[in-house]
């Protein structure tokens, strides 16, 4: 099975390199027979690198071990779900699912022939193939998933406790999912930018694209914010580590694209091909920080050679857009000016604060690496710099999303967009001023409570408006509810991304500034009071067997008045695959707050050393994000094809 693998991953390489000369050199003379071989030689290679996967997930599967990615990730004892987690735990997997899904997209490209026009398509199908051959000859010669051991152990060393977790199994194939789908509307606009042909329709589907890598992308980093809010036990769910901000970046400028090609809708090939090319870059670029051991990371891998091979692949496409750009500079095409109150100068200040949140993470991400290179030793930047250096783009981000729904095309007039904004502002001001009197004094917590409930108050006036104009005799309040959804459902969906933006920046402002720390020592039946609650310590548990050994805390959570909440049990388990403790925490989660558990220890008179944090409204984070990707996906799921590319495709149809 290692032969059938790897022979499949090497014929892959060289098949995608022979698919993207021939469709290239087929586009460029014209020579239909060569077109037709090169989308033969893409399908073929879909094929080859699908019987790699089902040979790797064989391998995975029957434990065999002589294979060294199966006896570094898997083992006899693993749960199913988990082995197949296995498949991407390690860095020969997960390239090998990223590469798996590119061949999949350039097949489905392939096999589309309304997707562009014939000259861009063929292009756009040689890029694809062309990081097909790139991703298979990093598999077939630093990265080999069906490298074999001389001498099979008896047993695995089974995937690291860390990503034994639900979310992990769905996590990394979502991001990958969007690193792969990204690339698609990158081809499009490289070969939009070679062959100067960018209509309407094939804006549309430059912009469907980029939709749905942001969802997958949105979602993806959604999932491992809850891993590591479920899995690390520091009690946060975001730490500014190098790879995380490596995944956000790419969203921050896709989000961009997508607002620009409806700014601009007069010149998309001069901003949205752009930004679009560059998010792809910069997903690469994601990947370089995870596999080259350039940047330390709790997410990365050890330092290879495959870094070099990712940094020189970026500069490679950097350069080629570059000159694509530059060659056709002249093709922008003049568009009407707006007034500096209009939607078109929202959307265009919404997508550069965009850029600029991106540049900011981006620079504090390289600034260890450079720091380290120019002066010998690496400068880490904290959270406080990011804090710092992102709030007031923030601010201003969540703003423009409270304004521009108000405001119209081309021009709005100061006196109607103070008309309709005095109701949802006067709502926000008095709900600031409730807070305030309930004790909130933190001022960076006022102005932002402010903004946030101002993007809801604006978004649910508008649409109380629309439904009071469409209410009817015989229909009921949901009803009528439900007929101005769906009138306009592309519009509410993007509204609905927005509220979710809304509720996020509550659940981080409030949980970043009103987080609270106790420690405790309990010892069994001994109970402590916390504000609103108290804590009993019913039972310790401290047992091992073939995989760890496991100390755990049973603990019994009541209200202030006695009434019983819920059983809890922290986690603190010594795995003797890597020889490492392990948190598992213990979260007793309401709409007001999280409870927040970690062991300390186990004390041997029989103590319990408990860290327990209260983390306020985080549970409207994942609310939030939910909304965010519910309305991303309404969105998609309501526009047709031929009028997606009229509201630009992207999730701000109406605002930014």
């Amino acid at each position: 099975m290692t032969i059938i693998g790897y022979g499949s991953l090497l014929l892959a390489c060289g098949v995608s390199a022979y698919a993207a000369l021939a469709l290239a050199w087929g586009a460029n003379q014209g020579a239909v027979a060569w077109r037709q071989s090169g989308r033969n030689a893409i399908l073929s290679a879909a094929a080859l690198v699908t019987v790699a996967m089902a040979a790797l997930l064989y391998l995975l599967f029957a434990r065999d071990f002589s294979v060294l990615y199966v006896y570094s990730h898997t083992s006899t004892r693993q749960a199913l779900p988990y082995t197949l987690s296995a498949l991407w735990a390690g860095q020969e997997g997960s390239l090998l699912l990223w590469l798996w899904f590119v061949s999949l997209l350039a097949a489905l490209v392939a096999q589309s022939p309304r997707l562009a026009s014939p000259a861009a398509r063929r292009y756009a199908q040689a890029a694809l193939a062309v990081l097909q051959a790139f991703l298979a000859l990093i598999l077939v010669t630093q990265s080999n998933p069906f490298a074999s051991l001389a001498l099979p152990p008896a047993e695995g060393l089974g995937l690291n406790p860390l990503l034994e977790n639900p979310w992990m199994v769905v996590h990394p194939p979502l991001v990958f999912a969007s690193y792969a789908l990204y690339s698609v509307p990158c081809a499009l606009a490289l070969a939009g930018l070679l062959t100067g042909h960018q209509d309407a329709a094939f804006h549309r589907t430059l912009q469907r694209w980029n939709l749905w890598a942001w969802l997958f992308l949105g979602g993806g980093i959604l999932l491992g914010s809850l891993w590591a809010y479920l899995e690390l036990g520091w009690g946060g769910y975001w730490g500014w580590d190098p790879v995380e901000n490596a995944s956000l970046v790419p969203w921050l400028t896709g989000t961009a694209a997508l607002h620009t090609a409806i700014a601009h809708r007069g010149l998309r090939q001069k901003w949205t091909a752009p930004l679009t090319i560059v998010t792809f870059l910069l997903c690469l670029f994601a990947a370089f920080v995870t596999r080259s051991g350039v940047i330390q990371s709790v997410h990365a891998f050890g330092r290879s050679s495959v870094g070099i091979m990712f940094l020189a692949f970026i500069g490679l496409v950097a350069i080629l857009a570059a000159f694509l750009g530059w060659r056709s500079r002249a093709q922008a095409v003049q568009e009407a000016e707006a007034s500096l109150l209009s939607r078109e100068t929202g959307l265009s200040f919404t997508a550069m604060i965009l850029c600029g949140l991106a540049l900011v993470i981006l620079a504090g991400t390289l600034y260890a690496p450079l720091s380290e290179s120019l002066r010998g030793a690496a400068v880490v930047l904290g959270a406080s710099f990011y804090t710092r250096a992102s709030a007031p783009l923030l601010v201003a981000l969540l703003a423009l999303l409270g304004v521009c729904p108000l405001l119209r095309w081309r021009d709005t007039s100061a006196r109607q967009l103070g008309r309709e904004l005095a109701a949802p502002l006067a709502f926000s001001v008095i709900l600031v001023i409730l807070l305030f009197a309930l004790g909130i004094r933190e001022p960076a917590a006022l102005v932002l409570y402010l903004i946030a409930s101002l993007i809801g108050a604006v978004i649910l006036w508008q649409f109380g408006q629309e439904a009071w104009r469409r209410r009817d005799e015989g229909l009921s309040p949901w009803q009528v509810i439900g007929r101005a959804f769906r009138a306009r459902r592309r519009h509410h969906g993007a509204h609905l991304v927005h509220l979710g933006i809304a509720l996020i920046a509550i659940a981080i402002v409030s949980s970043s500034l009103y987080q609270t720390e106790q420690l405790l020592t309990l010892r069994e039946g001994q109970g402590a009071n916390l504000p609103g609650y108290t804590l009993i310590l019913r039972d310790t548990i401290q047992e091992q067997d073939a995989t760890r050994q496991r100390n755990a805390a049973l603990l019994e959570l009541q209200s202030a008045t006695g009434r019983h909440l819920a059983y809890l049990t922290p986690e603190r388990n010594l795995h003797w695959s890597i020889q490492q403790w392990v948190t598992e925490v213990a979260l007793h989660i309401n709409l007001r707050e999280d409870i927040y558990i970690i062991l300390g220890s186990l004390e041997q008179d029989g103590a319990v050393v408990l860290q327990v944090l209260r983390n306020p409204l985080v549970v409207w984070l994942w609310i939030g994000g939910g909304l965010l990707l519910l309305g991303a996906a309404i969105v998609l799921s309501s526009a047709p094809p031929e009028r997606a590319g009229q509201a630009a495709g992207g999730v701000a149809e109406e605002a930014p």
